[in-house]
């Protein structure tokens, strides 16, 4: 949960992840709209962008450990 929280930014995203009322992606999404709209206005920073896709790797691993606890 821990993981989820520091990588999303946001303890209410986590939880809601760890209820299932949002999904990865959604949860994903939602903790990076203020980062896509930066994206949207000022265009790509390529470093930015490897440093996501290396925490989507994190946070997918740490969505694979909770959901099988949260499965009952």
């Amino acid at each position: 949960m821990v993981s989820i929280t520091g990588l999303t930014g946001s303890g209410i995203l986590a939880l809601a992840l760890l209820h299932k009322l949002m999904t990865p992606d959604e949860v994903w999404t939602a903790a990076h709209i203020d980062e896509d709209h930066q994206v949207r206005l000022w265009g790509e920073d390529e470093e930015a962008m490897e440093r996501r896709a290396k925490r989507r790797v994190e946070f997918d691993i740490a969505v694979a450990v909770v959901h099988p606890v949260n499965a009952g």
